[in-house]
């Protein structure tokens, strides 16, 4: 099986993302419940806004075809 990471896609920088916030739970890392919603929060925050304002390149190509 092979992986193709395209990093101009939207979707690979929110992967990215995901896989930083929940990095500490795979290592087995302990923090206080405070903490942990502060990480969840912030990296879903940041994700979202990757995927609000970074278009997706399928739909940058679409438009220009149909220009």
């Amino acid at each position: 099986m092979k992986f193709k990471v395209d990093i101009e896609q939207p979707s690979t920088w929110r992967g990215f993302v995901y896989l930083v916030t929940g990095v500490g739970s795979l290592l087995g890392l302990t923090v206080s419940t405070e903490l942990a919603f502060g990480i969840i929060g912030v990296g879903l925050s940041i994700a979202g806004a990757i995927g609000f304002s970074v278009p997706d390149v399928n739909d940058i190509k679409k438009s220009i075809e149909n220009d």
